[in-house]
């Protein structure tokens, strides 16, 4: 959500009614409305810098930010320098848990600088008319600009892109301007003629958003380039406001010593491809165009399935992350029917040998200390993110389970798991950090089918992968392609759907032609859609009948939910018929509990596993396809 304000005044009721409180603890008072909307509304951290300057961000954390069924005001109410105040603004950015509002410079300059006291009201709108609303102390300065000022550059033995940590006050950052650290002094580097620094100028980053009083600088190549040496001479600050205007510290002594690039730690010492290898030590370049930093290997290379390979100066390319870590990742590349690693040419062997780290820039080459590294490749795995939207919880809300959302999310996976079981897949329910990009796919779960359809789920995917030579597929979003060929374009799984089996469904629940519904649906639903379900019900709650009823409720839509997700995945994997002609996609002819057979021949209770139905499974040759494509140790 954005805003935008003509008028002088409006923007200065929007400036002072951004300003929430720095970590503020005072008391909260919540109004609630019978209404769901807004039930969960409350502030619990609010965060910004002090003196509050052009550009300054404020970020107010909590919950029930119900942006998509009711509009958000902030209200500022309190003191200015002794005069009374209570000015409203639509907030600038708004997500379920954070509210964030930029104090644009307009609104300093309509303002007058002091000290604000009292409270920021936080309101959920319907047609102007309050739903909810939380209150919350807060106390915070206001100026127009800052003066910069230093006490301690530290630590003296640096290497490259390490981090000095500097001490002082009127710091500035992101859209508020930028603080310089400038050095003057020399440069001695190794075995070679000193020289004179001039100048030199790095940005100042923050260690605390709303601290202005600590940060640091990176030891940057550009200070005085890649060789060890030592650095005398002095420090400022110099604060460059977004508005032009520049402020600058005294200055103070410092000496640096700058030492050679080395690597401490490579993890993990196994991974498979599409996976990171970690690469931690210090002195890593790689910032900016001008740094190029790459990892000579030396040793020998042992696929899987073949002979040894001497590796004799092989330079390998890293994701820098900063002057202590690279990420390099495990790049699968197409080689006939099968997935290889890009740099070693097979998905499975393992690496002896040593690694050193090479630093270029401007012209100079300078090799780092060689360190002795080891590590594996695996079979090929499918990694998997199932990804659950915000619109996953909401739904929830129509069967009355919203307050068990993780137990529903983690039914959901616990099935995906079953049904690949024997098959080297795994699920996660956060986005992967040890896996690139490219090296994982996205199952996405949320709500309405936005193809208007009224479908349980929709692999998107372009076209059958055969072999599975995309690892980084996505169920879920838009995808032009798919378009294109004149399939929906929308992707994922949709739980709204799930409500198709019920005799008492909601109106605006979009339904398949001729569904027909399921009495048993009702059955284990229905007495959680009259009473929903509330913290501390549910796992140990005080009734047991009840906590069994949403215990049911739990599995079985976990099951359902599950059970379309391993189809949809199925298709993205290759199936059904993998050999088969490429249009062929579901199991023909549909068989007894076969899971990827078309979805009008797969009744609710082999989906939901009631009646002693069994789950539905692999048929023919899926199975084996799988366990070729996809092997586990």
């Amino acid at each position: 959500m954005r805003f935008s304000l003509n008028k002088l005044i409006y923007s200065t009721l929007i400036f002072i009614s951004s300003y929430v409180p720095f970590y503020s603890c005072g008391s909260t008072k919540t109004e609630k409305h019978p209404f769901f909307c807004g039930l969960e509304l409350s502030i619990y951290q609010v965060k910004y810098p002090s003196p509050v300057i052009p550009g300054s961000i404020f970020e107010i954390t909590g919950t029930g930010f119900e942006y998509d069924c009711a509009s958000i005001e902030v209200h500022f109410s309190g003191n200015i320098n002794g005069n009374f105040v209570d000015f409203p603004v639509i907030p600038q950015t708004v997500t379920l848990n954070t509210i964030t509002i930029t104090a644009e410079p307009e609104f300093i300059a309509s303002f007058p600088f002091g000290r604000f006291s009292g409270s920021i009201v936080v309101q959920l709108k319907i047609e102007q008319n309050v739903i909810a609303q939380t209150s919350y102390n807060v106390t915070f300065d206001i100026s127009g600009e800052l003066e910069p000022g230093i006490s301690r550059a530290s630590p003296q033995d640096v290497t490259l892109n390490s981090r000095v940590a500097v001490e002082g006050y009127g710091l500035i950052f992101g859209d508020e301007g930028t603080t310089w650290a400038i050095l003057d002094g020399t440069f001695s580097p190794e075995s070679r003629p000193s020289f004179t620094v001039s100048g030199a100028r790095v940005a100042i980053q923050p260690i605390e958003n709303d601290d202005r009083t600590r940060g640091f600088f990176e030891f940057s190549p550009s200070i005085a380039g890649i060789i060890p040496g030592e650095f005398t001479g002095t420090l400022k600050l110099s604060n460059q406001h977004k508005s032009g205007t520049v402020l600058e510290s005294p200055s103070i002594s410092v000496f640096f010593r700058l030492g050679q690039s080395f690597i401490t730690n490579i993890s993990p010492s196994k991974t498979t491809i599409g996976g990171i290898i970690n690469i931690e030590g210090a002195g890593f370049i790689g910032a900016t165009q001008e740094e190029t930093m790459t990892f000579l290997l030396e040793g020998v290379a042992y696929p899987h399935d073949g002979a040894q390979i001497e590796v004799q100066s092989k330079e390998i390319i890293g994701r820098y992350i900063d002057g202590g870590h690279v990420a390099y990742d495990i790049i699968p590349v197409r080689q006939e029917n099968s997935l290889v690693a890009a740099d070693f040419g097979f998905s499975r062997g393992s690496f002896s040998g040593t690694v050193t780290p090479v630093l270029e820039f401007r012209g100079e080459r300078i090799e780092g200390i060689p360190s002795p590294v080891e590590f594996e490749l695996g079979p090929v795995k499918q990694v998997v993110y199932v990804y659950f939207s915000d619109n996953f919880s909401r739904t929830l809300r129509y069967l009355g389970m919203r307050a068990v959302d993780i137990y529903v999310k983690q039914a959901i996976i616990d099935k995906m798991k079953r049904t690949y079981s024997g098959i080297n897949v795994e699920f996660r329910d956060k986005q992967p950090e040890d896996y690139y990009p490219g090296g994982y796919a996205i199952v996405e779960i949320s709500g309405p089918d936005p193809n208007g359809k009224g479908l349980f789920g929709y692999d998107n995917t372009p076209g059958k992968d055969v072999w599975n030579l995309r690892l980084h597929d996505r169920i879920g979003g838009v995808n032009a392609e798919t378009q294109a060929d004149g399939y929906p374009g929308y992707g994922g799984i949709f739980i709204d759907s799930v409500l198709c089996w019920s005799n008492d469904r909601p109106e605006e629940i979009v339904c398949p032609e001729g569904f027909e519904p399921s009495g048993l649906f009702d059955l284990v639903f229905d007495p959680l859609r009259k009473k929903e379900v509330t913290a501390g019900e549910y796992p140990n709650g005080p009734d047991l009948t009840r906590t069994s009823q949403i215990a049911e409720a739990i599995r079985v839509l976990g099951n359902i939910i599950g059970d379309t997700a391993a189809h949809e995945l199925g298709h993205s994997l290759g199936l059904a018929h993998p050999f088969g002609p490429p249009d062929l996609v579901h199991h023909e002819p549909p068989g007894p509990g076969c899971l990827m057979d078309a979805g009008a021949y797969r009744p609710f209770e082999e989906r939901a596993e009631l009646n002693g139905a069994p789950p539905g499974s692999w048929c023919d040759d899926e199975l084996p396809y799988l366990q070729m494509i996809l092997p586990v140790e």
